[in-house]
């Protein structure tokens, strides 16, 4: 004991240069190790928008309540291609989420959007993933989308590039059509007419084969509308039930019926 004790007692310059050293390396690997944990997830959200409601609630010159982040109070909303004859929700984007929120987030600065990775999507993409905004750039919504979650879904195999992203999320979303789901139940947009929340959830659940989420917003009236649907899939795509997450940042009031809008 006495021959640690001095030993402990009196620290060589080498070996306290390989003690300084030693910390570095730690402090540099808890770095690592949290850069790491702050950008994995659980599973992804499919977020589909009803452009009407989206344009009541942050578009046209209003925003109610806290705003979405790419919110545009201040711009005209702009009707998705061939809307009257076919009226349908639209994605807002696929998320990477946890049980206890959306995100992660701004994964990868060094894959920045590129628009001519995507040309043969385009069509699909004006036409699916509708910029509603129609004084902003009419790339900016699926520039927004890839930079802040597309960079953080690039965590699975399949996913690993931009192209990859946003052609699978158009292909799952073919899978799951809210408008006919609630029209296959005589659910339409009304501009008088509201619907049970619980039939709605119950439609669409019947008609997608998994529990989806609902995303309402209040009018200044404090009537709420239906404005998001929520998808769940684990990290192959394949989607199950949704439960009760952090994720929905404006939830449903399900013991109040919920106005399904008809007009921008």
């Amino acid at each position: 004991y006495k021959y640690k004790r001095k030993a402990a007692g009196k620290i060589s310059s080498s070996m306290a240069s390989s003690l300084c050293a030693g910390m570095v390396f730690l402090i540099l690997l808890s770095l690592s190790n949290g850069s790491t944990r702050s950008k994995s997830f659980d599973f992804f959200l499919l977020a589909q928008e009803w452009p009407p409601a989206i344009c009541k609630a942050y578009g046209n010159g209003t925003a109610l309540g806290a705003g979405l982040d790419a919110a545009r109070p201040d711009e005209e909303c702009q009707e998705p291609p061939d809307w009257t004859s076919n009226p349908r929700w639209t994605i807002h984007g696929l998320w990477p989420a946890t049980e206890y929120k959306r995100g992660p987030s701004y994964c990868n600065d060094s894959y920045p959007f590129n628009i001519t990775d995507l040309q043969d999507l385009q069509a699909q993409l004006e036409y699916d993933w509708t910029n509603l905004f129609a004084g902003s750039d009419p790339y900016s919504l699926w520039k927004y989308e890839w930079v802040k979650h597309g960079t953080c879904a690039m965590g699975v195999d399949f996913l690993d590039d931009q192209r990859d992203y946003f052609e699978a999320t158009l292909d799952i979303n073919q899978e799951f059509n809210a408008y006919e789901a609630l029209a296959d139940v005589s659910i339409f947009p009304s501009a008088s007419k509201t619907y049970n929340l619980t039939d709605v959830l119950e439609a669409l659940t019947d008609n997608y084969g998994v529990k989806p989420a609902l995303e309402c917003k209040t009018s200044e009236a404090d009537e709420q509308y239906l404005m998001q649907v929520y998808v769940c899939f684990d990290k192959t795509l394949s989607p199950f039930d949704c439960g009760d997450f952090a994720y929905v940042v404006s939830p449903c009031r399900y013991d109040e019926p919920a106005k399904y809008m008809n007009s921008f």
